[in-house]
């Protein structure tokens, strides 16, 4: 245990004091990193400043930052000494239980847009074995794939809020034990299909395709769907410099680099939108589904995605089992102007902060008058209202 004296003249040493400072600051947003843009760019500039005050200390003996960075870490913080490696571990390790709370939570996660669509993607073709007797199998082993390929798109400028994942259902009665995970990049104009599944391929898709094209897409019909378009590479020690160039180059082999950043989130309302149009084609069928199911809005969802979560991802807030949210969400998916969610409105709308005021001040109104009336014996009756 460090002595007490010791302790207190690190804390009046100011490089120490620096140091301690700037390593908090820099572990805070390691324990909160999400992947996202921002929180990249948080991280590093919070790292920069660490190795700044390292580089310039003159306390520090060693020559190279990464000696000086473990002569700092036990000088400056002997009880809990970080290294600038141990705050990106942590930073990582964060990064990862984003990751798997969006996998298994879809409607949780706020930062990576995780989708889940009933149906395989990539379902096994024709020629595809059944698994028959499980003994004659060896059990399938798992790798974090969809991790390693996130990691490798923060290399190439691309970030959780650079993308959109959507995962489907487990095939039945087959070799492959978990969902392709389609990683959609409108920043790079690609689509990854990737399975965390040992054995299974790789695809890099040059441009992008609907995501439910790929229900009734196997890999050999991905594979026959362009040369030119599709990469198929196979996991081994090439496996990410070929998804690197696949991912950089288009087909006449020239680098291109990522486009300006978009709005994933809009691209996603847009994905939902027109998902729930194929299910409710018209807004008369949409108030159908929503008297159908007398105010549950249990079978009502596009992509995994339930009412509740839809408000959200339509920019408002609030219950979407309420029929005036529920109207509110249909007029973001039929416009407007839609003349049936129009009357719909005006019938179940939901009242201006001006009308519930209004309504407030004459609900106490009355109240003050009938606590009135009856603290003096008079029940106001017929009489009461005409007064």
């Amino acid at each position: 245990m460090l002595e007490s004296e010791q302790y207190r003249a690190l804390k009046k040493n100011p490089e120490a004091r620096d140091y301690r400072y700037a390593m908090a600051k820099a572990l805070n947003i390691a324990r909160k990193y999400d992947g996202t843009e921002q929180a990249y760019h948080d991280l590093f500039a919070a790292l920069e400043t660490v190795e700044e005050g390292i580089l310039t200390s003159p306390s520090l003996q060693e020559s190279s930052i990464a000696t000086r960075d473990a002569e700092a870490a036990l000088a400056f913080a002997p009880k809990h000494p970080r290294e600038v490696n141990d705050v990106l571990d942590i930073a990582n390790a964060s990064l990862q239980r984003v990751i798997h709370r969006a996998i298994e939570d879809p409607d949780a996660s706020n930062t990576l847009l995780m989708n889940r669509i009933p149906g395989v993607l990539l379902p096994p073709g024709a020629g595809t074995v059944t698994i028959g007797d499980e003994t004659k199998f060896e059990a399938a082993r798992f790798e974090p794939r969809l991790e390693e390929v996130m990691s490798l798109l923060k290399t190439l400028g691309v970030f959780s809020d650079d993308v959109i994942v959507t995962t489907g259902d487990t095939p039945e009665e087959k070799m492959r034990e978990v969902s392709y995970i389609a990683i959609d990049i409108p920043r790079l104009d690609r689509m990854i299909l990737v399975c965390n599944q040992v054995g299974e391929a790789t695809f890099v898709i040059a441009g992008r395709i609907p995501v439910r094209t790929l229900l009734s897409t196997s890999k050999e019909d991905l594979s026959e769907l362009s040369a030119d378009r599709v990469t198929k590479i196979i996991k081994n020690q090439q496996w990410a410099e070929r998804l690197v160039h696949a991912l950089t180059h288009g087909i006449d082999g020239a680098m291109t680099p990522p486009m300006a950043k978009i709005d994933v989130r809009a691209e996603d309302r847009e994905m939902l939108r027109a998902e729930l149009l194929r299910k409710y084609p018209t807004s008369a069928e949409w108030m159908d589904e929503y008297r159908r199911d007398k105010l549950q809005g249990d079978d009502v969802e596009a992509y995994g995605r339930k009412l509740q979560y839809l408000t959200t991802r339509f920019g408002f807030s609030g219950s979407a089992r309420r029929i005036a949210a529920f109207i509110k969400l249909g007029r973001k998916i039929y416009g407007e102007n839609d003349a049936l969610l129009m009357a719909e409105w005006l019938r179940f709308g939901e009242r201006t902060p001006e009308e519930w005021r209004e309504a407030i001040i004459k609900k106490i109104h009355y109240i003050s008058r009938l606590d009135a009336s009856v603290r003096s014996g008079y029940w106001p009756g017929a009489t009461w209202t005409k007064n």
